[in-house]
């Protein structure tokens, strides 16, 4: 009886710990041309604070601030970026950071470019001004907690393994 309270208790606790938080970080990565080495990434939650796009951009869309590192630098630099409409060509842009600034394809949200909610996943664009194909691949990044119950869970699994039952001797008058 005490060990199933315990064991309630405790998988009770865990599945506290391992609620979401209110915005998942999401790991980008934009790679050129079939390289293995990405030219950029960076990390944005998965709804992010937006803002408008830049001034003269003539899409439909939404801008957000982030850290980009750049794939010849291991400091990350204070970056704009722009996410597109599917109406406006999809994609991104990175001035500076891709070859010609703007990929297209695919839009990378899903909602309102006011309440965006970024996906995940890989998605093949091109840049719209040198022709040059590109992926950007978006992974979610596993929170403490995920690697908390992740790591309690291997435990119980092991001593699950290691648990023997004793055989039981009956003995007859």
């Amino acid at each position: 009886m005490m060990r199933t309270v315990t064991k309630l208790l405790s998988g009770a606790f865990f599945a506290i710990l391992a609620t979401p938080a209110t915005a998942a970080p999401l790991l980008y990565s934009y790679f050129e041309n079939g390289s293995e080495t990405a030219r950029f990434t960076f990390v944005l939650d998965d709804k992010p604070r937006v803002s408008g796009l830049l001034n003269g951009t003539p899409r439909e869309g939404f801008g957000v601030g982030t850290d980009l590192t750049l794939f010849w630098t291991t400091q990350p630099m204070g970056w704009y970026i722009e996410f597109f409409t599917l109406n406006s060509g999809g994609g991104f842009s990175a001035l500076g950071a891709t070859s010609g600034g703007f990929s297209a394809g695919q839009q990378l949200f899903s909602g309102s470019v006011t309440n965006p909610t970024m996906l995940t996943g890989r998605f093949n664009l091109v840049d719209q001004f040198i022709g040059t194909p590109g992926v950007l691949t978006v992974a979610a990044i596993p929170e403490p907690a995920t690697w908390a119950m992740m790591m309690v869970g291997f435990a119980m699994v092991g001593g699950a393994a290691r648990y023997r039952r004793r055989a039981t001797k009956i003995a007859y008058a």
